[in-house]
């Protein structure tokens, strides 16, 4: 006996995985999604661990969400606000640094 494949429960496509139509989406997911289908390539969303931003670290465990990013040449991290303040400030000292000796 074959099984009717119009009885197989299907999975919900995430907003991220929508090519069009009407949604409501996160702001979030509105962010990941313009990274998704920007013309320029991204590699990489860093993004802090608090705020809306936080919600980053369930969608990071997804599979589907992983394989995603992944076809289009991204990745997604989660950053240490001290950490990247730190490299931040490193970075512009260094810049200006360059330019009083050049």
């Amino acid at each position: 006996m074959h099984e009717d494949p119009s009885n197989k429960t299907k999975r919900q496509r995430s907003a991220l995985e929508l090519a069009e139509g009407d949604i409501v989406m996160s702001a979030l997911d509105a962010l990941l999604k313009g990274v998704l289908e920007s013309e320029i390539p991204i590699e990489a969303v860093y993004a802090p661990v608090r705020g809306p931003f936080r919600q980053l670290a369930s969608i990071k465990r997804d599979e589907i969400t992983t394989e995603l990013f992944k076809r289009h040449g991204c990745r997604l991290e989660l950053v240490n606000t001290t950490a990247t303040r730190r490299r931040t400030l490193r970075a512009r000292t260094d810049n200006r640094q360059q330019r009083e000796y050049t």
